[in-house]
């Protein structure tokens, strides 16, 4: 019995002496696995300086890295120095947490040259705190005191609350929860405010059956605005929302995602235009991550190409037929449904509806184009209703996207055109008015597009894509200013 004691103690005694020896040595491996990482993305990230220290019971690193922006031309980079205080011991193991902690690292991080809109922007240091369990879970903690920092004509200005978060993650790098709060962040030019939050909530909640809900709350919610927002005719900056709540739910299957969004206000705006009650719920399905991502970078370009060339062509189904072809190939065989819309203008509700997806692919039994493929396959049915005003407003909105400078011979110039075009379609049958309430549907199946009852024809089901049809064929949108006349470039 004498023995069994003795080699207990012993055995405990190795432990607590190279059990740190050999925590610490794993830290250094980790760190220079971490360095050659970083160096094998040498256009990309670069490793300014690097130093370590192992102790028996405390070791510690520092580093400091180049990050090159986003873009290949974008000469601008941001600095970062992380600092490492990692702590292995016996009082560490033997705090009396559950699960125990093997090692605790503490890390401060300190970020300067980020920018934002061509600007840069101070970035508070942050302080992180990451513990490794005996069951290989990791936990990781972050805070930042609160702070400020006056804009100038050169830099934003920023001011925030205390920042806390924290990102437990198991064995299997399931996230088995995190949360982050921010009682008030506001980031400003010289000039005004361009972002704004206030009470800012943050949590993930896991769920074995459904999957994650991402739960986000805040109690005001500002922005973000372009700097040069107040420049631009058509901007669409300047989002505001009270009482902003949002829930996103998701789950895997068969490597690809389904989603679930609903996202709620008491009230919101944008540019002059107030609303209350607002409800917006979304539900995605069967979506494979790789594509959307590549479908909305596609999207994004054809929105910027053809931001003002929309506002001069005459068929109502041109924007259809340039959007739906890259929201076809993001959605593969998925599904994407916007139901509920609702808002609550001055004047009345604004609710609407649409179900996009794809029918899996089928023999033909003729070869079809590539455009004309995706119309068969295409299913859409929608609905859209609100006052006329506010469709007068929106639609003057839409002609003058991405325009400057603001000019108010310009404002009732568009005015006038989206008058002219509301009543273009209520002749031609596209949409209804009654007591002053605008509605119209939309259905497309099989290659047959009805809007509001009325069968429009498609250029893509006679083999000729909207984005082909020639300048000349395209009937003229002139919109007159003052004394001159301004057309908007199709090219």
């Amino acid at each position: 019995m004498r023995g069994w004691i003795i080699g207990l103690i012993l055995a405990s005694a190795l432990v607590l002496g190279l059990g740190p020896a050999g925590l610490g040595v794993l830290a250094m491996m980790g760190h220079q696995a971490l360095l050659t990482s970083l160096r094998d993305q040498p256009a990309a990230v670069t490793v300014l300086r690097e130093s370590h220290w192992r102790g028996w019971l405390v070791s510690g690193t520092s580093i400091e890295l180049l990050i090159q922006g986003a873009q290949p031309d974008d000469p601008a980079a941001t600095w970062v120095r992380l600092e490492n205080r990692i702590e292995q011991g016996p009082w560490l193991w033997l705090a009396g947490d559950w699960p125990p902690t093997l090692m605790r690292i503490k890390t401060r991080a300190e970020i300067r040259d980020v920018h934002l809109g061509g600007r840069p922007l101070a970035v508070p240091i942050l302080s992180l705190q990451t513990d490794a369990h005996l069951d290989h879970g990791v936990r990781l903690s972050v805070r930042a005191p609160a702070g400020s920092a006056e804009a100038t004509h050169e830099s934003l200005g920023v001011r925030h609350g205390e920042l806390a978060g924290e990102l437990w993650v198991g064995l299997a790098r399931e996230v088995r929860s995190a949360w982050l709060s921010l009682p008030e962040l506001e980031v400003s030019s010289d000039l005004a405010p361009l972002l704004a939050l206030t009470d800012l909530r943050l949590a993930l909640e896991p769920d074995a059956d459904e999957g994650a809900t991402i739960r986000l709350d805040a109690a005001r919610a500002v922005g973000p605005v372009a700097p040069d927002a107040d420049d631009t005719v058509g901007s669409w900056s300047g989002l505001r929302a009270e009482a902003l709540s949002m829930r996103v739910q998701q789950a895997s299957r068969q490597g690809l995602r389904d989603l679930r969004l609903v996202l709620t206000a008491d009230r919101c705006g944008v540019g002059m235009h107030d609303y209350a009650d607002a409800e917006v719920g979304l539900v995605a399905e069967r979506l494979d991550p790789d594509r959307l991502l590549e479908g909305v970078a596609s999207l994004s370009r054809l929105v910027q190409a053809r931001a003002a060339g929309w506002s001069s062509w005459g068929a109502v189904t041109d924007p259809l037929e340039s959007l739906l072809p890259v929201l076809a190939r993001a959605l593969g065989e998925g599904r994407l449904l916007l139901d509920p819309v609702r808002l609550v203008a001055p004047t009345g509700p604004l609710v609407g509806r649409l179900d996009l997806r794809v029918d899996p692919a089928s023999s033909s039994p003729r070869p079809r184009a590539d455009t004309e493929l995706v119309f068969t396959r295409a299913r859409i049915d929608g609905e859209l209703a609100m006052p006329e005003t506010e469709a007068l407003d929106w639609l003057s909105r839409l002609l003058l996207l991405g325009m400057a400078p603001r000019d108010a011979a310009l404002l009732a110039a568009a005015r006038e055109e989206a008058r002219t075009r509301i009543d273009e379609w209520r002749y031609g049958g596209l949409i209804s008015i009654q007591d002053g309430r605008v509605a119209t549907a939309l259905r497309l199946g099989d290659g047959l597009l009805t809007i509001n009852g009325k069968t429009v024809p498609l250029r893509a089901m006679q083999g000729v894509s909207a984005v082909d049809v020639p300048a000349a064929e395209r009937p003229e949108r002139m919109i007159p200013i003052a004394h001159q006349t301004l057309s908007i470039d199709r090219s």
